[in-house]
């Protein structure tokens, strides 16, 4: 499935209309038809009851919620219509829509200004479902005043609410919350997740999500976006009887430092989970007294200088460079070296701290997997977190187009994107905000690198396969008490629903 950003969206509803040959206010009808059975479905409602309020902006996300609107008048609702905004600014489809409701002898109320708050109170505190259609996803400035005032009061009620495509005052193209927001019980998406639907503040004020086809065509070749599920991965291979460990890759992780020497140990041993057949760590020599193994599957070899660390290369499939590395010695000269010879790469942690001194555009970077946070995101691009957070879409495209990297930026919505494609992974859990989580997804896409899997495919699989291990493991021990290594108690289970079916 394809994610759209809001002027994709708007293009699709047009290429709809014109290949359909209908117009933006039927097409809106369709929507609207949709958006009311979808109510039906997810909440019980009674005749008696139920008191419905709907709020409607004067865009056509407003336009969707008088059409809802209707259809429950016409059902014998209590409906109340609470319009707000300024009226000549209203869409002609939303004017329309008003006009039909209008001649039903509708409930309308417009709230002008402040002086209407005291009645908008009144309506609130008696209803027990908000449909909320104030702001679509086309919203563009920060929420004040009035609006703020309704949505907060909003947001204090004990109704229902459910919000029309996005809660007013999620920004669409960044899912940030514009000053203030509705918090959603659900949300009903029209036929394709905005970005907006998936990223920064998105989880926290959505609710449930709910996604609704009402037959929009997309234009073809118009978005690279796509929702990541097991239908756009590729199967886990089946293993052959006639086999032997080094069929299943060897994965070479070079990390570890005073004090840190538990990443590299948890990269190597969730490479191992991940079904590599061989995992080592490699580390400096005034390091390995440090090292404290307890898994006896992995193999420790220190080095020194590039000899000792071309040694460490034979026979290995793929390389894990920064986790639990620091930023105490000198490893750009070396980095270099490995980069040049070409074997997969997963470079996360500190090794991002090192790559961004040696960058070089013109260089292949092609079988490189760099796996960064936002704040290592801002340092290798040179700019703020905020603004990073405001367009992520935009710089992980810039990272990828400009070095030819497949760049996974972990957050609440990972996306993982190479120069073709992008992809969003919104599984996952707050549980999975703590020390150690970022080695695990280092090791496991490490582990796909090494078994021939292509740098996309590896991230795609390896961030699927860490996300879903974080919400089997949040269903068994809840999300406070999760650790990283919890995790791969899950991944038997995880890589399991990618195993080719019998």
């Amino acid at each position: 499935m394809k994610i759209l950003s809001t002027n994709e969206m708007k293009r699709a509803d047009a290429f709809t209309c014109q290949l359909k040959g209908i117009t933006s206010t039927e097409l809106m009808e369709e929507a609207g038809i949709r958006l009311y059975h979808c109510l039906l479905e997810e909440r019980e409602l009674s005749l008696n009851e139920d008191k419905i309020v709907v709020l409607s902006g004067v865009g056509n996300n407003g336009g969707d919620g008088l059409v809802i609107a209707r259809y429950l008048l016409k059902d014998g609702f209590d409906v109340n219509v609470i319009l707000i905004g300024n009226l000549s600014a209203m869409t002609v489809e939303t004017k329309e829509n008003l006009d039909r409701l209008i001649t039903l002898s509708a409930k309308i109320f417009y709230y002008k200004d402040e002086r209407f708050y005291s009645e908008f109170e009144r309506i609130i505190d008696k209803s027990t479902l908000i449909i909320d259609g104030i702001f679509g996803i086309g919203l563009n400035k920060e929420i004040r005043g009035g609006f703020q005032k309704a949505i907060e009061k909003v947001n204090q009620s004990t109704a229902y609410v459910a919000s029309i495509d996005i809660p007013s005052g999620l920004r669409g193209d960044n899912g940030r919350i514009a000053g203030t927001c509705i918090e959603a019980n659900l949300t009903m998406i029209v036929n394709n997740y905005k970005i907006g639907n998936l990223l920064n503040d998105a989880k926290d004020v959505q609710g449930k999500k709910v996604l609704l086809d009402i037959g929009i065509v997309e234009d073809e070749n118009k978005s690279n976006k796509y929702y990541l599920d097991p239908s756009c991965l590729l199967p886990m291979p089946k293993r052959k009887n006639n086999s032997h460990k080094y069929n299943y890759g060897s994965v070479l992780v070079l990390g570890g430092s005073d004090f840190m020497t538990g990443a590299p140990i948890m990269s190597a041993y969730s490479a191992l989970r991940t079904g590599s057949g061989l995992s080592t760590v490699g580390i400096l020599n005034k390091y390995v007294h440090r090292m404290n193994n307890i898994h006896p599957e992995i193999m420790i070899r220190g080095y020194e200088g590039e000899a000792e660390l071309l040694e460490l290369l034979v026979k290995k499939n793929v390389i894990a460079f920064g986790p639990g590395l620091g930023r105490k010695d000198s490893y750009g000269p070396l980095l270099e070296i490995l980069i040049e010879k070409k074997i997969p790469m997963v470079i996360d942690a500190d090794g991002i701290y090192y790559l961004q001194a040696i960058l070089q555009e013109g260089k292949d970077y092609s079988h490189i997997i760099i796996t960064p946070h936002a704040g290592e995101c801002s340092n290798l691009l040179k700019v703020d977190c905020d603004t990073i957070a405001n367009d992520s879409v935009t710089y992980v495209q810039q990272l990828a187009d400009k070095f030819g990297m497949t760049v996974v930026l972990k957050g609440p919505c990972t996306i993982i994107g190479n120069r073709e494609e992008i992809y969003f992974c919104e599984q996952g859990n707050p549980g999975m905000a703590t020390a150690g989580m970022g080695d695990i997804l280092t090791g496991i896409i490490a582990s796909l690198a090494g078994q021939g899997f292509a740098p996309l495919e590896a991230a795609k699989i390896g961030v699927y396969l860490h996300s879903l291990c974080g919400d089997l493991c949040a269903k068994d021990l809840g999300q406070y008490s999760m650790l990283s290594t919890d995790l791969l108690k899950y991944l038997p289970l995880a890589i399991n629903t990618l195993l080719p079916r019998e």
